[in-house]
C-alpha cells in the first residue's frame, strides 16, 4: 500500500513537472514572438523563472496524488489540490517577480484568472480522460459478465 502511494506521488509529480515545462516553454515562445525576438531577461530572471516553474509544478503536481485516495470525497480533493497549488503559485509569483506585491486589484484578478482557467482546463482534461477510461473498463466488464 505504501509503495503504491509513493508511486502515485512520483507519477503525479512527474506529470506536474512535464506540464509545467510545457507551459514554461509556451510562455517563453509567446513572449519571444510578442516582443519581436528581442525579449530580454536580466538579473537572473530566467533562472528565477525556471526555479519558480519547478516550484509551481511541484505545488500542483505533488498534491494531485490525493486523487488516488478513495477515502476522500472528490470536491474535497479538488479544494485541497487547488488551494495548495495556488498558494505555491502566488508565493512563487511574488518571489520571482512575475507579479508585484503592490499591483492593483485588476492585475491580481487577471493574474489569478489566467492560471485558474489553465488549471481548470488541465483538470477537466484529466477528468475527461479518466471518465472515458472508466467507461471503457465498465463496458469490458459488462462484456465479460455476458459471456458467463
Amino acid at each position: 500500500m505504501k509503495k503504491t502511494m509513493a508511486l502515485n506521488m512520483v507519477r503525479s509529480t512527474l506529470i506536474g513537472l512535464l506540464i509545467g515545462m510545457a507551459i514554461f516553454c509556451i510562455i517563453g515562445v509567446s513572449f519571444d514572438i510578442r516582443y519581436g525576438g528581442t525579449f530580454e531577461m536580466r538579473d537572473y530572471m530566467f533562472t528565477k523563472s525556471l526555479i519558480g516553474m519547478i516550484a509551481v509544478s511541484l505545488g500542483f503536481g505533488m498534491p494531485a496524488a490525493i486523487y488516488y485516495d478513495d477515502r476522500i470525497a472528490m470536491p474535497i480533493k479538488i479544494v485541497i489540490h487547488m488551494v495548495i497549488g495556488y498558494t505555491v503559485l502566488m508565493i512563487t509569483a511574488l518571489f520571482c517577480g512575475w507579479m508585484a506585491a503592490d499591483a492593483g486589484a485588476g492585475e491580481w484578478i487577471s493574474y489569478i484568472a489566467g492560471p485558474a482557467a489553465g488549471s481548470i482546463a488541465i483538470w477537466l482534461g484529466f477528468w475527461r480522460y479518466n471518465t472515458k477510461q472508466a467507461e471503457k473498463m465498465n463496458e469490458r466488464i459488462d462484456e465479460m459478465n455476458k459471456d458467463r
